[in-house]
């Protein structure tokens, strides 16, 4: 369970990696998560789902075969093509024109929270 504290964290740590263009992206390449069988298990696969969301990287979790004749296959689309998401532009709520990015002073290497 992820509490208010971590949330907290959370947001502050997005909002720096959104801030130096940091794409957090995941290959979900286990099943779910099983207690006895933890090496490598996230139990929170929606969790990897946000980050990956939120810092405009991607959430694999199923994995199409790919056509050897592309230049650009399916996977480099999605890990290497940088690629800018915008929703509708008539909806309000998704306005983020007046958002202001400033990161936080830091020693290059060292994260705040």
């Amino acid at each position: 369970m992820i509490t208010l504290a971590d949330i907290q964290v959370l947001d502050s740590v997005l909002n720096q990696l959104r801030c130096i263009s940091v794409a957090c992206s995941f290959l979900h390449v286990s099943s779910q998560f099983h207690p006895h069988s933890g090496h490598g298990n996230v139990p929170y696969s929606e969790l990897m789902q946000l980050i990956a969301t939120a810092t405009s990287g991607t959430y694999l979790n199923s994995f199409p075969k790919t056509t050897p004749n592309l230049v650009v296959n399916f996977y480099h689309d999605k890990f290497i093509m940088w690629s800018f998401k915008r929703g509708d532009g008539n909806d309000s709520s998704n306005n983020t024109t007046n958002l202001s990015c400033t990161p936080p002073r830091v020693r290059p290497g060292e994260w705040t929270v």
